[in-house]
């Protein structure tokens, strides 16, 4: 009902843009075909999962969890929501009414990306082509969701791209996520996001029920994510071994400053020290501690990125090579602040490894 309410709107505010209404059948007429072309490419994935009873552990309770996914590759690679297939006891995929086992590959829990393959294909299925860029469409970009909800079959869903951000109140993004008004409900969580150039614009990674809308995970991000997993069987994060926080500015400024250095790492190896401040790394300026797990994100492990410090009042410039960030500092984590931290404007409200 309240996609259809928005189609509603959006036609009045249409026509009084002075939008002809042969203008606005060309872009239902565009939707359609985009529908037509793509529905082909996705898949409902079935996990079954099972759990013990309190009264007999020897008969578990199964359950189904439904999620979206889809084809991309012509040898039956799918992505899918890495939430609902992990620990999963059987995966099959649903495509065209028929059903198919498929096998996990690899997940990545931070980005909720889990790589799956069909143990048997179609005859026929389309496939989504990876979008290999970075760059993020603007909000106010219309776009064209095609999700299986609950166990029906594919099926379109307009959402209109409204933000770009980098964190959810404490809770940091392994990279910037989109934001789209329109929720993923059940059996939605996965599916394909494409603008109206055919293009995956992401996937999406979670849902926000209270304001109706989604984070969407960009097709960059994934493309990244998806060859770590091809390539390594994990996702791999690098690092340059140092620990940032924000330092809060007397004057409601802040700034994001160096808050520890690990012994022998590539950043203690050129120098950089505890206190200083970071001012940007490689493309990204840093002005949120959520900026810099953001500019780290499509680093990989082995290359060299360029990173600018300010200390006493100089600005200083370095090229670092990166690690492997260790298994267990993979997720970000935020430490709670103390009383005493949160009268002290001078001091770091947060921190993140």
């Amino acid at each position: 009902m309240r996609q259809i309410l928005c189609l509603f709107v959006f036609i009045i505010s249409c026509s009084g843009i002075g939008l002809a209404q042969s203008d606005f059948l060309t872009l239902q007429k565009r939707i359609q075909e985009l529908f037509e072309q793509y529905k082909g490419a996705v898949v409902r994935v079935e996990a079954l999962h099972t759990e013990p009873t309190e009264i007999d552990s020897d008969q578990p309770i199964a359950t189904v969890k439904y999620s979206t996914g889809f084809f991309i590759s012509r040898e039956g690679l799918i992505l899918a929501s890495a939430g609902r297939v992990k620990g999963s006891k059987r995966l099959t995929v649903v495509h065209q009414g028929t059903q198919y086992l498929a096998e996990l590959i690899a997940i990545d829990e931070q980005t909720k990306i889990a790589l799956l393959k069909a143990v048997y294909l179609p005859d026929q299925f389309d496939f989504l082509r990876m979008n290999e860029s970075p760059a993020l469409p603007e909000p106010g970009t219309l776009t064209l969701a095609i999700t299986c909800p609950l166990t029906f079959s594919p099926s379109p869903k307009m959402a209109l791209i409204t933000g770009q951000d980098t964190k959810f109140e404490y809770k940091l993004f392994p990279t910037t996520l989109l934001r789209v008004d329109s929720p993923a409900n059940k059996g939605e969580i996965g599916s394909p996001i494409i603008d109206l150039q055919g293009r995956l614009v992401g996937m999406f990674f979670a849902t926000l029920p209270e304001i109706q809308s989604s984070f969407v995970m960009p097709a960059g991000a994934i493309n990244k994510i998806k060859d770590d997993l091809l390539l390594e069987g994990r996702a791999s994060y690098a690092s340059v071994g140092i620990e940032v926080g924000q330092h809060f500015i007397r004057g409601g400024r802040s700034r994001v400053k160096i808050l520890d250095v690990i012994e022998e790492s590539p950043a203690a190896t050129a120098g950089i020290a505890k206190g200083d401040i970071v001012l940007k790394v490689g493309d990204y300026s840093i002005n949120d501690f959520s900026d810099f797990p953001n500019a780290m994100f499509f680093i990989r492990v082995g290359e060299y990125v360029d990173i600018e410090i300010e200390r006493d009042s100089q600005r200083i410039a370095f090229n670092l090579p990166t690690i492997r960030r260790p298994d267990e500092d993979r997720r970000i984590k935020i430490r709670a602040i103390t009383a005493e931290e949160a009268q002290d404007p001078g001091e770091p409200k947060a921190q993140i490894q």
